[in-house]
């Protein structure tokens, strides 16, 4: 038996490759995005470090240098609550 592919929430296409070109780029990227806990969006300006799959959802692994240094400033973003990148 093969496993099964979970189908999360699609980002937009767009937004996902934007951030794999600031990805390529190294390049900052600013975008709205909409948080889990507060329902709220909230614009961040982050470097991307990569892209990952996980669980039917692609997520932006980054640093936020306003939350921080070191491991403070690392945070991984779901690319579905990501607007207007």
């Amino acid at each position: 038996a093969g496993a099964e592919v979970v189908v999360g929430d699609r980002p937009d296409p767009r937004v996902l490759d934007l951030l794999g070109d600031a990805l390529l780029a190294r390049r900052r990227v600013t975008f709205r995005y909409r948080s889990m806990e507060r329902d709220a969006e909230e614009t961040r300006t982050v470097e991307p470090w990569g892209l990952f799959f996980l669980a039917g959802r692609w997520y932006l692994a980054a640093r936020d240098p306003s939350r921080g240094e070191g491991r403070a400033g690392l945070r991984n973003f779901r690319v579905s609550r990501v607007v207007d990148a």
